[in-house]
């Protein structure tokens, strides 16, 4: 029997891998059996169903000695299954790859009778890469994680389900239906779409409460490895399943959609696990309440896979989402690599790790059984943000603490494999104890910071008993705790013939959301702390109230647009041939103490429905000093092509005031009084403050006999700022960017593709006399307020104008040149490389060990010839030379990683001098080549070293 136990010794100076009393064994199979697991679960009764990705399914009762577990192949053929879900002893769910299966023993004698294909919705491409796993739903459904195909195996030419070319683009990609998607499985319903982005959810569990979790690995779009809170309508940051979202129709490359775009979309992970903690995310498993770690009931183990780790995770609910701390729960100790799928024993006192490695790093099988004597070791229980500092509660009574540090860092978010830690910054928080087990760690408002990693080092801190606390701890920040004693702000949302959000401040309606019915979404009513509506009613509501006047009825309350974008008017709405804007997607609602928060994402479409871009927007809901406000962040994307603004007076974000803020009475369409009054930031009244450029623009006077007004205030990071207004007498203000020049407006504004445009609006709506608001206070608060960190986003890589060739038929032969190319590995025989005549085009294959592809090429070197080169040759270890030996004189062509910053030294050699280009060729994964040329004559040419930083091909083109 192999078994690994835990010296107590050795605690006394450090923690090393394994708490005290737990003991590691290795569960033995029949002899033959390749233990590479898939998936694990107990019956209720006890018996362990163990899924084996060779395609069998094995039960046991488990036995105090791991090498007499008696073992019964209880199902065959399966297609690398690595999701189960035991209904009851004999009844199972299957996820395998191709397909969701229900296996029932029918006779009750061991044996599986009866296999049943519950569901072939989800598209099969061929790619080693596409698992799938489940988890139950609750109430007899089942939650689906199939996962994303890779460069690094091929796609076969005959697919299961629909298959998608723009899918087909990156490193990790979803060719075919729902794969990088979680999804609902119900008996006797179609599939369900529940949240798209995943790259390898490898692992989806459901909590005691109910709530769905997903694990995803370090790759593209991945700077570490994530834990997702999974909701409906989310999404999870890997653009590539977006090509199976309706809303995202005619989008031809989804990996260039907007960064920024993509950002607020994004569905932040409740953990960011560090490289140096967790390589790749498996399936999670949640602590139960009554069994020997009870102590961490309710929080989560995530097994690595590709290492001898298993952390233990401390979620908890920070205005509105998850997010939390992790440290080790496991890590060596004679645990295996490769640790997959997770399962408690029923009573609790017991852990087994399924481990399988092939096709995902180190060959690593096999089952291991964690058991759990007294819990004495020194560890953190809890971690908890605080509004001034983290709260961290032990295991143990401490000792005096010496000095903590605590290091601040942050990822970026992009195409790229994976991603390094930055902007670190070291914090000295100050340590109070406040028990005897639990420290406070205090930091400033300006040393907390959203969006950021915060490694805590408790390395200076004992326990009473003289253990050093010897593991990690991380924390990852979504959100800030919001400052209590605030007023309450909440958001409801109400379906019915329209639907709606419902703000309240105070419990009182401050406004509603209106989402449905009209061309646009708009704001209204909108009500200030008396009550009084700041709005017109009309044509939201058709009979108004007395004294409105019936013009421009696209004047809906509070609402957006603009008059010419790509030609199409999004600001009037009554006329053939006017544009409107969709609400798409619910981003996300918020409520509690200080403001409540819509986000949502929006498509703007032309009159015969074509996409002409999109938005999302983030509206805040509060009151400040008595007044209540509305901050809108409007973010428009070029999500869909280049974008003209063009130079109009009608735009961009527009209210409509109550009638009785008008500047002018119009007897001739019923309003004969008013009592309005403008100013504004410059000191212009009236209705000179039209055509004006200004910080804020402030409308007041007498509402239904009592004072009341409104203003709204420029951001000074919106974009042109200071705004120039279109501000009437008859009650519109208007925030317009894009006003005439000859008006004293900043004109017509062009949106590159990919690109995206930021305004930054705070309304106020008061019951107040004049003297009793000071607009530039409430505008220098406003300015004052920091804007939470984004997340540095990598830029879309830059692209020269390319000519894509489809149809090999016309290429143009351009090679006859290289007559051989040698190859030549430390370690190895030389040997020949492929060479393509005439073979550069797109869609062939760019490497011989992977799977990426030419998309774009410049149109001179279509045909020409081109190396098949290695991936793995950029491996430092290998130190790969190519010797090319051109039978003809011609011209040489570099295709260089674009990565790559600056000219490689032997690309000056004396028998070859490169020089650079404007040209680029475009593959379909998350990388591009930039193009150098050499003019050669007919002899042999050693080029230099393939590494990471410079990696490689070759073409050559024929000089006639």
């Amino acid at each position: 029997m192999k078994s690994i136990f835990y010296n107590a010794i050795a605690l006394l100076g450090g923690w090393s891998g394994l708490a005290r009393g737990y003991q590691i064994e290795t569960v033995s199979f029949p002899e033959g059996v390749p233990v590479e697991v898939g998936a694990i679960e107990f019956a209720a009764t006890g018996e362990l169903y163990v899924a084996l990705r060779r395609g069998d399914i094995f039960v046991a009762t488990p036995k105090e000695d791991p090498t007499e577990f008696e073992w019964r192949l209880f199902a065959s053929g399966f297609h690398n299954p690595c999701g189960i879900h035991v209904v009851s002893p004999g009844h199972l769910y299957i996820a395998q790859m191709a397909e969701l299966t229900e296996v029932i023993d029918d006779d009750q004698d061991g044996v599986a009778d009866r296999y049943v294909a519950l569901s072939t919705e989800i598209g099969l491409s061929g790619n080693y890469h596409e698992t799938m796993d489940l988890c139950p739903d609750g109430e007899g459904g089942l939650y689906l994680a199939p996962g994303t195909a890779s460069h690094n195996g091929p796609t076969f030419t005959t697919t299961r389900g629909e298959f998608a070319d723009s899918g087909r683009l990156g490193r990790n990609y979803s060719s075919v239906k729902w794969r990088g998607w979680i999804l609902h499985w119900q008996r006797g319903k179609e599939l369900e779409p529940v949240s798209s982005g995943y790259r390898m959810p490898n692992g989806i569990e459901r909590s005691p409460k109910g709530e769905i979790w997903c694990g995803d690995n370090e790759g593209d779009w991945r700077a570490s490895s994530p834990v997702y809170h999974v909701t409906p309508d989310t999404f999870a940051g890997h653009p590539s399943s977006l090509v199976w979202d309706s809303r995202f129709e005619g989008i031809e490359n989804p990996l260039r959609l907007p960064r920024l775009l993509l950002d607020d979309l994004w569905n932040k992970p409740a953990f960011q696990l560090p490289r140096n903690m967790i390589n790749s995310c498996a399936e999670p498993t949640f602590i139960p309440e009554d069994g020997a770690l009870r102590d961490f009931a309710g929080q989560m183990l995530m097994p690595d896979q590709s290492g001898e780790r298993i952390l233990r995770l401390m979620p908890e609910w920070v205005d509105g989402n998850y997010q939390g701390a992790a440290t080790f729960f496991i890590a060596g100790a004679g645990l295996n690599r490769g640790n997959n799928r997770l399962a408690f024993s029923p009573e609790g006192d017991a852990l087994y790790v399924g481990q399988t490695g092939r096709g995902w790093g180190k060959l690593s099988e096999g089952l291991q059984r964690v058991s759990f004597g007294k819990q004495e070791s020194f560890e953190v229980r809890r971690c908890g943000l605080q509004e001034d500092g983290f709260e961290v509660l032990f295991t143990q009574a401490l000792e005096e603490v010496s000095a903590i540090t605590i290091e601040r860092y942050r990822y970026s978010y992009g195409y790229r494999y994976g991603g390094e830690e930055i902007d670190k910054v070291e914090l000295s928080p100050k340590v109070i104890r406040k028990e005897e087990n639990v420290l406070h760690l205090g930091l400033s408002k300006d040393e907390l910071l959203p969006n950021h990693v915060y490694r805590i080092n408790l390395k200076a801190v004992t326990s009473e008993e003289g253990q050093r606390f010897d593991n990690e701890l991380v924390y990852n920040l979504n959100r800030l705790q919001r400052p209590r004693g605030e007023v309450e702000a909440t958001v409801a949302v109400e379906k019915g013939e329209k639907a709606k959000f419902r703000v309240e401040v105070g419990g009182e309606l401050f406004t509603e959301y209106l989402t449905e019915g009209f061309s646009n979404p708009i704001l209204y009513p909108i009500f200030n702390e008396r009550g009084q509506g700041m709005t017109r009613d009309w044509p939201v509501t058709l009979e108004g109230r007395a004294g409105e006047s019936h013009d421009h009825p696209h004047h809906k309350s509070l609402f957006i647009g603009h008059e010419d974008i790509n030609g199409v008017d999004f600001w009037h709405d009554t006329r053939e041939g006017d544009g409107r804007i969709e609400h798409a997607r619910t981003i996300e609602t918020r409520g509690g103490e200080g403001r409540a928060l819509i986000r949502t994402f929006n498509l703007w479409k032309d009159a015969e429905g074509e996409v002409i871009c999109s938005d999302t927007r983030e509206m805040k809901f509060g009151e400040l000093d008595g007044v209540r406000y509305l901050d809108l962040e409007l973010n428009v994307h070029a999500s869909h092509g280049e974008l003209v603004f063009a130079e109009k007076k009608d735009g961009v974000v527009g209210l409509r005031t109550h009638p009785d803020l008008r500047l002018t009475a119009a007897p001739e369409v019923g309003v004969d009084e008013v009592f309005g009054q403008a100013e504004n930031s410059e000191g212009v009244t009236g209705k000179e403050v039209w055509g004006k450029k200004a910080n804020w623009v402030h409308y007041w006077g007498e509402i239904d006999g009592q004072a009341g007004g409104v203003a709204i205030l420029a951001h000074p990071e919106s974009a042109r700022e200071p705004t120039w207004w279109h501000a009437r007498d008859y009650g519109l203000v208007s925030a317009n960017p894009f006003g005439p020049v000859k008006e004293g407006g900043d004109g017509e504004l062009t949106l590159p593709e990919g690109e995206s445009l930021t305004l930054r609006y705070r309304f106020l709506f008061h019951g107040r006399e004049k003297e009793q608001i000071d607009i530039s206070k409430f505008y220098a608060a406003y300015c004052a307020e920091p804007i939470p960190p984004r997340t540095v986003c990598l830029a879309i890589p830059e692209q020269a104008p390319l000519i894509s060739t489809e149809e090999e038929t016309d290429v143009i032969p351009r090679g006859g040149v290289i007559a051989r190319v040698n190859r030549q590995v430390r370690g190895q025989a030389p040997s020949d490389v492929v060479v393509k005549s005439h073979g550069l085009v797109t869609g062939e294959k760019i490497y011989a060990d992977r799977d990426y592809r030419y998309r774009k090429i410049p149109e001179f070197i279509v045909g020409g010839d081109v190396m098949v080169s290695h991936n793995d040759d950029k491996r430092g270890d290998k130190e790969a030379n190519y010797t090319v030996t051109l039978g003809q004189p011609g011209m040489l062509y570099l295709l260089v990683d674009e990565r790559l910053e600056g000219k490689l030294d032997w690309m000056d050699r004396e028998a070859l001098k490169f020089e650079k280009t404007n040209h680029r060729v475009e593959t379909d994964g998350d990388f591009n080549f930039l193009v150098y040329e050499a003019e050669a004559d007919p002899g042999e040419y050693l080029l230099g070293k393939q590494t990471g930083a410079s990696f490689y091909t070759l073409v050559a083109v024929n000089r006639d």
